[in-house]
């Protein structure tokens, strides 16, 4: 009898048992359609036909615009039940008719997440089917990531067919599977290591499994955008910090102009709070209600304590000019003396804006000497960069640096801040993407901060959450319909509590997937492969997420409203007429 390798994709849909792997673990691409192919990442100027036997995609060059260079990147993701002590290999068949590389490539794992193998091959100028064969061998292997991409011209002959991925077996025999379930149960989690969370009234941070006093930083990551629980429930632990420790700062996963102005708003600076509401409801994904009832929370907080609490954005501004530095500058200066300011940030010189800033304190007075110098610092340290730039590309990057140049000015002993993202952000070890490892904003602060930094992954077992339509242009409601026995959310579902926190020392090494939903991702999976104990400190968990439910079905409508009326509000200033 044939001695199989079993494979687990971290595929929500589907079930584990009685389906072949053609259906489950899609490797000749049966599954592809344009919404919720888990092998999409990347894909420009392509057009995509799936036919019986392959896949066809070719240059999709419009009759409009200047030409575009045609490029995709598919990508998977396989989790090994068991590892292999003998020599495997992969197979993918092909045809190229350019003279651009289609590259071939596979990643390994170990079990605590760490490269261990990274081979590619690449195939050009075929007109007939080509197989290409990435060996493997017998490397002690947890998960692999398989990629195929292409970067090719603006040639509108460009076409790329694929056939099928092929895997061999112990005697290497290239075949398609059959799915083994696991023979091994997975391991419940310890009830006596979860701390429950029945209220807010008696709960206290000291509660927390690994807290100390000698911390830092404390991130609290969420594994989806979309939930109204897990964004609730984070702000709850927001607030216990707030009350119960020295919380000086709270970092936003939002731009940094935004994030001055809802500072300003939360110090009593700034009282309009439509003009508060309309920012948030055309900036933040699905959760502006939910952030300015914490936003007049904190206010309150504010206005009763000594101790202040701030706002600090950590993202590029989204747009140029920075009509929300003009709408701070209205509001806190009569209107004789804002007409300098109002045409530096309408000419986009944040530069001058901020040399002016530094220069005036008398103007703004009325702020107090702690944000006037936040504010100033804020907008030094932002006044260089443009909207958007490498925002992906170097974003977790560029967030360490505004973390660092504050800390640097502003961090007093015995104090705590807080970090609010999405967890990919703030897991302590670096993400592997495109064929190399990146840096996150957590994994810096883990390397700079050691044991001052702590991070908490909120998750969930079951229920739906707000996530971008197929369109991209509209957002609607999505779900887990099934879980992995290998991930967190399937033990965790075990632990008879409705929310609960667990220590990541205690969970074993056979339980590796945690639950990650990115945006633009509908329908597709949503468990990676993970080291739990090297990227997070600790899970809060909730059995049920609760979908927004004030979401705007299309947001892009209302932003096209808002950021009209900004320009018509500031028209002489944009066009330089003063």
């Amino acid at each position: 009898m044939e001695k199989f390798i079993v494979l687990v994709f971290m595929l929500i849909g589907g079930s584990l048992n009685g389906q072949n792997l053609q259906n489950v673990y899609d490797l000749d691409f049966s599954k592809f359609n344009t919404c919720s192919w888990d092998w999409l990442k990347s894909l420009s100027n392509c057009s995509i036909k799936k036919l019986p036997e392959y896949l066809i995609i070719k240059n999709g060059a419009q009759n409009f615009g200047p030409p575009v260079k045609m490029s995709f990147r598919l990508s998977r993701e396989i989790t090994l039940l068991k590892s292999t002590k003998h020599p495997i290999s992969l197979r993918l068949k092909a045809k190229n008719n350019s003279n651009s590389n289609l590259v071939f490539s596979v990643a390994g794992f170990d079990k605590s997440q760490q490269l261990i193998l990274s081979k590619e091959k690449s195939l050009r100028r075929t007109e007939e089917w080509s197989t290409i064969e990435l060996e493997i061998g017998s490397v002690d292997l947890k998960a692999i990531e398989i990629e195929i991409r292409y970067e090719g011209n603006t040639d509108l002959q460009q076409e790329i067919h694929l056939a099928e991925i092929e895997l061999n077996n112990e005697r290497g025999d290239f075949q398609k599977f059959v799915l083994v379930p696991p023979k091994k149960s997975v391991p419940d989690l310890n009830i006596s290591h979860a701390v429950q969370i029945k209220d807010w009234q008696t709960f206290t941070v000291d509660n927390i499994p690994g807290i100390t006093n000698e911390l830092q930083i404390i991130g609290l990551g969420e594994c989806s955008h979309g939930s109204l629980s897990i964004t609730e429930q984070r702000f709850e632990v927001l607030k216990q910090f707030i009350q119960q420790r020295k919380c000086s700062i709270v970092l936003l996963e939002l731009p940094f102009d935004d994030t001055m102005l809802y500072d300003l708003f939360v110090q009593g600076d700034i009282n309009d709070t439509t003009l508060v509401k309309d920012y948030l409801d055309n900036k933040i994904f699905a959760a502006a209600s939910s952030y300015f009832r914490l936003f007049e929370w904190i206010r309150n907080f504010n206005l009763q304590s000594k101790r202040k609490v701030h706002l600090v954005g950590l993202d590029n501004s989204i747009s140029l000019p920075s009509y929300a530095l003009m709408d701070i500058f209205s509001n806190l200066l009569p209107p004789n003396q804002t007409e300098v300011l109002l045409k530096e940030v309408g000419q986009g010189n944040l530069l001058k804006v901020h040399t002016f800033l530094s220069n005036s304190k008398t103007l703004f007075e009325g702020l107090g000497n702690e944000t006037y110098d936040l504010l100033v610092h804020v907008l030094g340290n932002n006044s260089l960069s443009k909207p958007n730039e490498n925002f992906y590309f170097n974003r977790d990057v560029d967030m360490f640096k505004r973390v660092s140049n504050l800390y640097s000015q502003f961090y007093k002993s015995d104090e705590l801040w807080i970090v609010l993202a999405h967890s990919k952000h703030l897991q302590k070890n670096d993400l592997f993407r495109k064929g190399e490892y990146i840096n996150t904003l957590g994994s810096l602060l883990h390397k700079t901060k050691s044991e001052r930094y702590y991070a908490i992954d909120f998750s969930f077992g079951t229920g739906n959450f707000v996530q971008d339509s197929c369109s991209r242009n509209a957002v609607t409601i999505d779900s887990i319909s099934e879980l992995s026995p290998n991930s967190f959310s399937f033990s965790a579902l075990k632990i008879p509590y409705e929310r609960f926190l667990y220590p990541t020392s205690q969970i074993k090494d056979n339980i590796f997937l945690s639950l990650s939903i990115a945006r633009y991702s509908f329908k597709r999976a949503n468990f990676e492969f993970t080291s739990f104990k090297k990227n997070f400190d600790a899970i809060f968990f909730i059995r049920k997420s609760v979908a927004f439910r004030d979401f705007v079905r299309y947001p892009s409508i209302g932003n096209i409203t808002f950021f009209a009326n900004k320009e018509r509000q500031y028209y002489k200033y944009l066009k330089g007429s003063i």
